[in-house]
């Protein structure tokens, strides 16, 4: 929940981590502060192992099979 936060000291601002929104990634990387960060980090962020993905993808799959059919069938 929040998702990333970084170190805005090299940033004037009274907060000293910020967790920003898309806009605010689109606005720091208009003044060249570039979020790095590894791939390592990102996947260790990812709460759902391969069962939870399974089953997800068996859901979208099966939600486009019924919207085609459904569409078959005016």
């Amino acid at each position: 929940m929040g998702g990333f936060a970084f170190d805005s000291s090299s940033i004037p601002t009274k907060y000293s981590r910020l967790i920003p929104t898309a806009s605010g990634v689109f606005a720091l990387a208009e003044r060249s502060h570039i979020l790095r960060t590894s791939k390592d980090l990102i996947e260790d962020k990812s709460k759902a192992d391969f069962l939870a993905k399974d089953l997800s993808l068996l859901q979208v799959s099966w939600m486009i099979i019924q919207c085609i059919a459904r569409k078959h069938e005016h």
